[in-house]
Formats: C-alpha cells, structure tokens, sequence
C-alpha cells in the first residue's frame, strides 16, 4: 500500500509511516526514500491500538513535521498505519 500511496503523492509532500514492526518499517522507509527522493518519508514504529502508542506518533508526527517542513511549501501530509 505504502509503494502505491507514495507513487500519488506531489513532490514536497511527507510520508509518515507508522506500524509495531521496527525492522521492515525501516525497509520500507529506505525503499521509498531511494525509489521517491522528491518526497519525504519518516518511520514512527509504535502500536496504535494503544494510548502510548497514539501519543508517541502524535508527538513524533509533529517531530517530523517541525524537521522536514524547511519553509518549503508542504504539499500533503498523510500518516499510513499498519504500513509495514
């Protein structure tokens, strides 16, 4: 799902990637960081179905915003769970 999301996505646009499964979330963010280098792409790993789970991504999402938004204008921000 994540290889065909980020393929739609504009140039400038961030692409969160959250799933529990650290080592292929981390595959699959240099996957989509070398085959799409003109979007970016961040891995939160963390369990959604859990309250720390959803306050980890929410403050590491902001994180990451705060990083890769560098005054360019964003063209979309989407978050992807389960992603790897």
């Amino acid at each position: 799902m994540a290889q065909l999301v980020a393929a739609c996505l504009a140039p400038g646009s961030l692409l969160l990637l959250a799933a529990r499964s650290v080592g292929v979330l981390g595959e699959l963010e240099d996957e989509l960081c070398a085959a799409y280098p003109e979007l970016r792409v961040q891995a939160l790993p963390a369990d959604l179905g859990t309250d720390e789970g959803l306050q980890h991504v929410a403050r590491d999402a902001a994180d990451a915003l705060r990083r890769h938004h560098d005054g360019a204008r964003l063209q979309r921000l989407l978050l992807l769970n389960n992603a790897g």
